[in-house]
C-alpha cells in the first residue's frame, strides 16, 4: 500500500507534492493499492473558486505515484467510484481527472455518467463514468468544466493536450465543508477510443402524459444503462417505495403507439431492500413501459416510463410469452378509431377472475364502470373524443392485476384557408400601442387538459390581475402531449374554456408552444441526438436536457401537424392573436451546451439524414468521390466527418477547407432551419394572418431571412441588463426579463428604458412570467412593488409609443463586420452567440460612448451596405472572408472610406487556403507575429491611450458573471505587424492612404473594454468632426429623445453596472450603493421660443415650466438612484 499525506493552509501547494490544495484550505490523503485508489479530504475554509462560475469551493489534486500511459488513439478514460452519503454529502464533492502531456502541461478534466448526472450521485455502491473527450473536437470549444488547463493556468483556451499523454491524477471540487473527512474510492480505470460507444446504451425515464393524468407530479426519475456488462433495464423496489414482504408485480413493454404490447410478465416479489425488477434489452427503438404492484390491503403502485434503446448491437433478449393476466383488445387492432360507431374494445384474462373497468376524462372525471368483458365506447365518444381506460382483475376480492390504456376518436383534418380569408395581420389592433404581455411561467407546459379544473381556477385570478396591472395580451400554454395524446386525436376544449376567460377580460391572447422532450406525446419515436462517445445526453447538467435530433422525420412530420391543427383551431378567434414557439431545450436552443455549445450530433439519424443531403446534393456518388478524393460503392458507407479544430502556428483556429466537412457543417445548418423554421411556416400556412414568435437562438442568424419572409418576431430575454442590447434592425422583437419576473422596481425601470433605447417604441413587445397559481395580493413586497411600477409605465407607454425618434444625421452610421463563415468554418459552430462574445467589448464601448454602430453579417456586405459609412471595422474574429466581400472592402476604402482592422482581421480566404488575404489586398503584406513579453501592451496615438489584449482572461461586464465572457482563444491575441509595415514598427497604429480612402491598422487586438474614448478619436481622426464624451467625473445616463408632433419625451435613466443588476435579481439590494445624485438633463431640437409645461410621468408631478432656451441649456435637475429611471413629457401651446 502506498499512502501519502499532505496538510496544507495556503491556497497553492508545489506541484511536487502528492495532494495538492489549489483553492481554499483543506487537509487530504491518497491511498493507491490493489482495489484502486482512495481520495480523502477534510477542508476547513472555502476558497474562491471559477469553473464557468465563480462559487465557493476547495480544489484540491491527487497526482499518482506512477503515471498512466495513454496511447495516440485514447481520448477519455472511464472508471468506477463510490462517493457515500454518510461521509460526502455535506461536501457534494465534483470529480475531474488530471492528464499531463509532452510538454508538461496538466488538464483538469470533466466527468459524466451515463445520462442524467454529471455531479456525483451520492452511493455506497460502484458506479461507472466517464470523462470528457479532451480532444479539441466538435464538443465545442473546450470550456472550464469539460476540461481547464491547470499547469500552466489557463481558464480558457484552445489548448488540446498533446501526445504522448499520461493520467496524472484526479481532482476533487468541494462544494462543502465537514468535520469528518470526504472519501472517494476510484477503481477499473478504462482508456476509451473516439470509436467506443457506450453498448449496449439504454434509459428509463418518466412518461409525462400519463403522469399528469393520474395527478402524480413530475418525478425527476432517470435510469441509464451503457457498456458491455449491461443486462438491460430495471427499477429497484425502492424506485416503487414498496414495503418489505410480497407484493404482486406486472408489467409490459409497448411500442411507443401505447398500444402495440411487446412484452409483458407477472410474477411475485419478496421485496427486500436491494429487490430489483428486470426487464429485457430490446432492439434499438422507442418503447412504454406500465408497472404495476399490489400489496397488502390492495394498493396499487403504478409506474409509467419512457424506454429508449439507444444502441444495442448484441441484439435484443429473447422475449417470452406476454405473462400479464389481464389484457384488452379492439375491433381495429388500435387504439385510434376513425369514427365513433366502430369503437369496441374487448378485455381478457388467462386465469380466473372478475373483471372491473372504469372510462375517465382527460382530465380524471369519471364516466363510466362496469364489471363486462366487452364495452362498446360509441355513446362515450359522442361526448368526448379522449377516454382513458383503468381495468382491473379480481379473484375473491383480491386484486390480481391491473391494466391502463388511453384511447382516440380520430379528429377531422384541419380546415385549411382559402385564398379568400383575410390577411390582415391580427397584431395590426396594436399600432401605436406597447404590446403588454403577461406570460404563464411553466413555458407552454401548463396541463390546461389533465388538470383543467385547476388551472381554470389558478387563471381566473391570474387574469385579473393582469387587467389590473394593465396587461393587454397573455400568453398561455398549449402543451403538445396534452392537447394531442395520440396520432391524430385533439383534445382542444379545455384550452377553448381558458382563452374564453381572457375573452371575457377583453385579453387577446397567444399560445406557446414548446416542443422540447418534456412536452412531445409519447408516440413520437425518441430520435435523440448523440455527441462523439455515443452519449444521448448534453453536458449541461449531465443530461436532463436530452434533444431530438433535428434529422428525425418523425419529430418533424409531428410537430409540424400538431401546430398546423392548433393554428387551424384558432385562425378565426379574434381573441388568439397567435403562437409562440419555443426552439427546443435551454436557452432555446437545440445545442449541446447552452452559451458554450452547438449542436453536436452523431446519431444515426443525422447520419442517414446527411446521407440523403448528400446524395440529393450530388446525384451520383461517383460526382461525390471527385469532389472529396473517395472510393465510396454506395451510399450507405459514409460515415460522419471527424471535425477537430485545426491551429495555426500561432495558436489560431483555422478554417476547415476539406469538402467532406463543409459539407457536414452545412447540412446541418440546412437541417436546424428546415425543423425550426418549418414551424412557422405551419402555423403560418394555417393561420395566415397570426402573430408568430420564435425564440431568440444561436442559431437564429442563420435562418433569420427566412423568419422575416415569414412575418415572424423574435423574443428576446434579458431586457435589463446595464446597456440597451443590440436587435435585428428592422424586424420587430419581445423583450422578457431573464430572472423569469421583474423582481423589483429598478429592475423594471432598466427593463423598459433599454426597450425605449432601441428602435421605434412600441415596434417591440414586452414579456412577463407569471405562475398560474401566484395572485398578486399575495406576493412579497419587492414583487409587488414591481409590478405596481409596470402598472404606472403602462399607465402612460401608448403615449410614448406614438413618437418618434429624433432625426439623425442623414449620414450612415460605422459599421462592424460579424463573420457567420468564421464561427461555422473555423470552430464547427451553430452558436452564434460566441461571435457576440467576442464583440461584446467593442459594442459596450460603443454604447458608453454614446455612438452608434451598425452590425454587418459578412455575407450581406457589398457596395450598397457601405456606400456613404465613415468607417467599417473588421474585428479580430472577422477572419474569414469572401473573395468577393475583399474586393468590396478594398473599393469601398479606394472610394473614400476608412477600413478599421487589427491583427488577424480578414486572416484566411473563404474559397482558398490563401491566409492574410485582407492585409494582402489592401497592399499591407503577410503578418508576422512577435512574442508578447508583458502583461499588457498599450500605446498612444492621437492623445488617446489604446491598450491591447494578450491574454485569453478579462473580466465579464455583461449579464454572465462568468470567466468566458469576452474571453477568446490565445492564438487569437497576438502582437505585431505586416510585412510592409516594418518600417513603422515602432508604432502600433498604422495608417495608410489607398485611393480616396485610408486603412487605420491595430498591431494586435484591442481592449476596448480598457481603451476609453478610442471610438471617439477614431471618429474624429476620419469625419474631422469632434464626438461629445462625458467627463468621468459625470453620472452617466442614458438617456433619448422622443417627439410626437410639438409633444416631446425625455427617457432615461441613470446607469447601473451589471455587477449591481445581478445583486438585486438574486436579492442583495444591499450590496448596491443607492445613493441619489444630482443630475442635469438637456433636450436637443427643440423650438427655443415655446415655453413647456413638464410632466414627469413616472411620479405624475408637474416641474415648472421651462422655454425651450432653458431646456437645452440649462435642463432639469433630477435625484436618481443607479438605475432609476426618468420620463419626461414636455408639451406646449
Amino acid at each position: 500500500m502506498y499512502v501519502m499525506v499532505f496538510m496544507s493552509q495556503v491556497t497553492m501547494a508545489a506541484a511536487e507534492q502528492s495532494v495538492v490544495v489549489r483553492t481554499g484550505k483543506a487537509s487530504g490523503q491518497l491511498i493507491v493499492n490493489d482495489d484502486g485508489y482512495q481520495l480523502t479530504a477534510t477542508v476547513t475554509e472555502l476558497g474562491d473558486y471559477t469553473e464557468n462560475w465563480d462559487f465557493p469551493g476547495t480544489v484540491v489534486d491527487y497526482l499518482l505515484p506512477n503515471t498512466i500511459a495513454l496511447s495516440k488513439d485514447i481520448n477519455r478514460v472511464g472508471l468506477s467510484f463510490t462517493n457515500p452519503e454518510s461521509s460526502n454529502k455535506a461536501y457534494d464533492p465534483m470529480l475531474r481527472v488530471l492528464i499531463s502531456d509532452a510538454r508538461g502541461h496538466l488538464y483538469a478534466v470533466g466527468t459524466r455518467l451515463g445520462a442524467k448526472q454529471s455531479d456525483l450521485p451520492l452511493t455506497d455502491h460502484w458506479r461507472t463514468l466517464q470523462t470528457f473527450d479532451w480532444n479539441i473536437n466538435e464538443m465545442g470549444r473546450i470550456d472550464p468544466w469539460v476540461m481547464m488547463r491547470v499547469l500552466p493556468p489557463a481558464p480558457d483556451y484552445y489548448d488540446s493536450p498533446q501526445a504522448p499523454l499520461k493520467l496524472a491524477g484526479f481532482r476533487l471540487v468541494l462544494r462543502g465543508m465537514d468535520k469528518t473527512p470526504c472519501v472517494l474510492k476510484i477503481k477499473d480505470i478504462s482508456p476509451l477510443a473516439a470509436d467506443e460507444k457506450a453498448d449496449p446504451y439504454w434509459q428509463v425515464d418518466g412518461d409525462q402524459q400519463w403522469l399528469r393524468h393520474i395527478r402524480k407530479p413530475y418525478e425527476n426519475f432517470g435510469r441509464y444503462g451503457w457498456g458491455p456488462a449491461e443486462p438491460g433495464p430495471y427499477l429497484k423496489a425502492s424506485d416503487l417505495r414498496l414495503p418489505g414482504g410480497k407484493s404482486l408485480v406486472s408489467w409490459e413493454i409497448l411500442a411507443a403507439d401505447d398500444w402495440t404490447v411487446i412484452a409483458s410478465d407477472h410474477f411475485e416479489l419478496d421485496v427486500k431492500p436491494d429487490s430489483v425488477i428486470q426487464l429485457p434489452l430490446l432492439e434499438a427503438g422507442t418503447y412504454r413501459i406500465k408497472l404495476c404492484a399490489i400489496t397488502g390491503k390492495n394498493k396499487v403502485t403504478q409506474r409509467y416510463h419512457q424506454y429508449v434503446v439507444i444502441r444495442n448491437s448484441r441484439g435484443p433478449q429473447e422475449l417470452l410469452p406476454n405473462g400479464k393476466p389481464l389484457q384488452v383488445s379492439t375491433n381495429v387492432k388500435s387504439n385510434v378509431f376513425a369514427a365513433a360507431e366502430d369503437a369496441s374494445l374487448s378485455l381478457t384474462a388467462n386465469q380466473s377472475g372478475q373483471v372491473q373497468w372504469t372510462l375517465s376524462t382527460s382530465d380524471g372525471q369519471k364516466i363510466a364502470d362496469g364489471q363486462s368483458s366487452q364495452i362498446n365506447l360509441e355513446s362515450y365518444f359522442n361526448q368526448h373524443r379522449v377516454l382513458w381506460l383503468k381495468a382491473q382483475l379480481v379473484d375473491q376480492g383480491k386484486v390480481i392485476d391491473e391494466l391502463d390504456r388511453v384511447f382516440g376518436l380520430r379528429s377531422p383534418a384541419p380546415v385549411m384557408p382559402t385564398a379568400s380569408d383575410s390577411v390582415t395581420p391580427k397584431v395590426k389592433q396594436f399600432e401605436g400601442k406597447l404590446r403588454r404581455v403577461k406570460g404563464d411561467w411553466n413555458e407552454g407546459s401548463t396541463p390546461v387538459v389533465s388538470e383543467s379544473e385547476n388551472v381554470l381556477k389558478n387563471f381566473r385570478g391570474w387574469l385579473d390581475d393582469a387587467v389590473d396591472v394593465g396587461y393587454n395580451i397573455v400568453e398561455l400554454s398549449a402543451p403538445w402531449y396534452d392537447l394531442n395524446p395520440l396520432p391524430g386525436v385533439y383534445q382542444f376544449e379545455p384550452l377553448d374554456k381558458l382563452i374564453a376567460l381572457a375573452q371575457q377580460r377583453n385579453l387577446k391572447v397567444t399560445l406557446r408552444i414548446h416542443p422540447m422532450i418534456r412536452q412531445v406525446p409519447g408516440y413520437v419515436p425518441r430520435q435523440l441526438m448523440t455527441d462523439q462517445a455515443g452519449f444521448a445526453h448534453g453536458l449541461w447538467s449531465g443530461g436532463d436536457n436530452q434533444l431530438f435530433s433535428p434529422a428525425s422525420e418523425p419529430y418533424r412530420l409531428a410537430s409540424n401537424a400538431f401546430i398546423t391543427a392548433l393554428a387551424s383551431r384558432y385562425r378565426n378567434n379574434p381573441t388568439v392573436l397567435g403562437y409562440t414557439i419555443e426552439s427546443l431545450f435551454f436557452d432555446h436552443d437545440m445545442i449541446d451546451m447552452p452559451w458554450l455549445g452547438q449542436s453536436v450530433d452523431y446519431s444515426q439519424t443525422m447520419r442517414r439524414g446527411f446521407v440523403r443531403w448528400l446524395a440529393d446534393k450530388y446525384g451520383h456518388i461517383n460526382k461525390l468521390n471527385q469532389t472529396y478524393g473517395s472510393q465510396y460503392v454506395h451510399w450507405e458507407q459514409i460515415a460522419l466527418p471527424n471535425v477537430k479544430v485545426s491551429l495555426d502556428p500561432d495558436g489560431r483556429p483555422m478554417p476547415h477547407q476539406q469538402p467532406a466537412v463543409r459539407d457536414w457543417l452545412d447540412y446541418k445548418i440546412s437541417t436546424i432551419t428546415k425543423l425550426r423554421t418549418g414551424w412557422l411556416s405551419a402555423a403560418r400556412a394555417a393561420d395566415p394572418a397570426a402573430f408568430l414568435g420564435i425564440y431568440n437562438t444561436g442559431s437564429t442568424e442563420f435562418y433569420l431571412d427566412i423568419v422575416k419572409q415569414l412575418g415572424g418576431v423574435i423574443t428576446y430575454g434579458s431586457m435589463e441588463a446595464q446597456y440597451p442590447r443590440e436587435t435585428r434592425p428592422g424586424m420587430a422583437g419581445r423583450f422578457e426579463p431573464h430572472a423569469k419576473i421583474a423582481r423589483t422596481a429598478m429592475l423594471v425601470d432598466v427593463g423598459l428604458t433599454n426597450m425605449l433605447m432601441i428602435d421605434q417604441p412600441g415596434m417591440h413587445g414586452l414579456f412577463n412570467y407569471w405562475k398560474p397559481e401566484w395572485l398578486l395580493k399575495d406576493q412579497p413586497q419587492p414583487v409587488t412593488e414591481a409590478e405596481n411600477r409596470l402598472k404606472t409605465w403602462f399607465g402612460f407607454m401608448d403615449q410614448i409609443t406614438k413618437a418618434k425618434p429624433l432625426k439623425q444625421v442623414d449620414a450612415k452610421h460605422g459599421a462592424y463586420v460579424m463573420c457567420d463563415e468564421t464561427l461555422l468554418y473555423e470552430h464547427g459552430h451553430l452558436f452564434y452567440d460566441r461571435v457576440h462574445d467576442y464583440l461584446k467589448p467593442f459594442m459596450h464601448h460603443v454604447a458608453a460612448s454614446d455612438m452608434r454602430a451598425d452590425a454587418l453579417h459578412a455575407k450581406d456586405v457589398d457596395g450598397a451596405s457601405l456606400q456613404n459609412r465613415p468607417w467599417v471595422y473588421v474585428p479580430f474574429a472577422s477572419d474569414l472572408l469572401s473573395s468577393e466581400v475583399l474586393s468590396t472592402l478594398k473599393q469601398y476604402v479606394q472610394q473614400g472610406g476608412t477600413l478599421i482592422m487589427e491583427a488577424g482581421s480578414g486572416k484566411w480566404c473563404l474559397q482558398n487556403n490563401e491566409s492574410d488575404v485582407l492585409s494582402n489586398a489592401i497592399g499591407f503584406g503577410s503578418w508576422k507575429s512577435s512574442p508578447v513579453t508583458s502583461d499588457s501592451v498599450s500605446t498612444s496615438w492621437n492623445g488617446c491611450k489604446i491598450n491591447f489584449r494578450t491574454k485569453p482572461w478579462n473580466p465579464p461586464i455583461d449579464d454572465q458573471p462568468t470567466p468566458w465572457i469576452h474571453n477568446v482563444a490565445g492564438g487569437y491575441l497576438q502582437i505585431g505587424s505586416w510585412a510592409n509595415t516594418l518600417q513603422s514598427s515602432h508604432t502600433m497604429v498604422h495608417q495608410k492612404r489607398l485611393g480616396s480612402g485610408q486603412i487605420i491598422a491595430f498591431g494586435g487586438v484591442v481592449d476596448w473594454l480598457s481603451s476609453p474614448g478610442l471610438l471617439a478619436c477614431l471618429h474624429q481622426n476620419i469625419t474631422g468632426q469632434p464626438q461629445a464624451q462625458q467627463s468621468v467625473d459625470q453620472v452617466q445616463l442614458i438617456k433619448r429623445q422622443l417627439v410626437d408632433d410639438k409633444t416631446h419625451f425625455l427617457v432615461g435613466r441613470r446607469f447601473i453596472t451589471q455587477n449591481d443588476i445581478d445583486y438585486i435579481k438574486h436579492g442583495h439590494p444591499e450590496k448596491v450603493d443607492q445613493t441619489p445624485v444630482t443630475v442635469n438633463v438637456q433636450l436637443s431640437q427643440i423650438d427655443a421660443q415655446n415655453k413647456y409645461r413638464i410632466t414627469n410621468l413616472l411620479d405624475d408631478k408637474v416641474l415648472p415650466e421651462q422655454t425651450g432656451k432653458e431646456l437645452t441649456q440649462t435642463g432639469i435637475t433630477l435625484n436618481l438612484k443607479p438605475g432609476q429611471a426618468f420620463v419626461l413629457k414636455f408639451e406646449t401651446e
